[in-house]
């Protein structure tokens, strides 16, 4: 009887043994496919954030295609979404410009705004400028990065990919420029001075432009907006006399905004920026 009992009992703690032992196979596969779920849907959490925008490049030819050596041109362009998806408060932008396929400038830019599928966006960096110090001539490139092929670093990290852009043949836009010699008669290099200056800058009703001459002669003034529009031209005949020239505009009649002075005697130009704020 005793025998009996004993038998009994051991068998009873098998059993035991292996119910607690199912019981813990049976909680590891579900923890396992609890992981995986989460993984799935970590997963599709993230490539739900990698949105699809064909971003194409817009931009017009620097200094108007003509420029002088050594003097700073500032630097925009415009971006324009063709979809699917929206650009969004928080991408980042990352461009480079190229002169003859050499790097001269390149900067990130995280928006500010979005850029909706369908719409068209200027960017201009107030701090972004490029001189070019070597008289001739040459394609002027731009080129938008897409983050999710080029591998671009900021700050020594990836760049966090939120969006793809599938169409890369849009995203560089070429203009051709000429980088012309400094030897002209608006040569104001020396003692440091600027070759054209606006004031005051910003200007609401009349602003002064002051540059060296070392001779009578005629000066063609035009300001243009930010598309490249001419929106104001004058003509400064027989200019006489030499060294510092001041002529006064009246700017009374355009808006608020930012403009570009270009100053030609036929032989050259020299190109200042201007904000208007009435």
């Amino acid at each position: 009887m005793i025998k009996t009992q004993q038998f009994l009992t051991f068998k009873n703690k098998r059993k035991m043994k292996k119910g607690t032992l199912k019981k813990k196979i049976n909680k590891i596969q579900r923890v396992a496919i609890i992981c995986s779920a989460i993984t799935l849907i970590g997963n599709a959490y993230v490539n739900a954030q990698v949105r699809t925008v064909d971003m194409e490049a817009i931009m017009d030819p620097p200094g108007g295609g003509s420029v002088t050596t050594g003097t700073e041109i500032p630097l925009e362009f415009s971006i324009k979404n063709n979809g699917p998806d929206d650009l969004v408060v928080g991408d980042t932008l990352f461009y480079v410009f190229l002169y003859n396929g050499t790097d001269v400038a390149h900067q990130y830019l995280v928006l500010p705004f979005a850029i909706p599928n369908g719409h068209t966006t200027l960017i201009s960096p107030s701090n972004l400028s490029v001189a070019l110090n070597n008289p001739g001539s040459g394609d002027f490139c731009l080129y938008i990065s897409n983050p999710a092929t080029d591998n671009v670093m900021v700050n020594g990290a990836p760049l966090v990919v939120t969006y793809n852009d599938p169409d890369p043949s849009n995203n560089m836009t070429c203009n051709p420029i000429t980088v012309n010699s400094a030897t002209s008669v608006f040569d104001m290099e020396q003692h440091g001075k600027a070759k054209l200056t606006c004031y005051p800058n910003p200007a609401s009703a009349e602003v002064t432009l002051k540059f060296i001459t070392d001779k009578t002669e005629n000066v063609q003034v035009s300001i243009s907006d930010i598309t490249g529009r001419e929106v104001l031209l004058r003509n400064y005949d027989g200019l006489a006399g030499s060294g510092t020239i001041s002529l006064k505009m009246d700017i009374s009649g355009l808006k608020s905004g930012i403009y570009f002075v270009t100053l030609n005697n036929g032989a050259q130009q020299e190109r200042s920026k201007l904000i208007i704020r009435n």
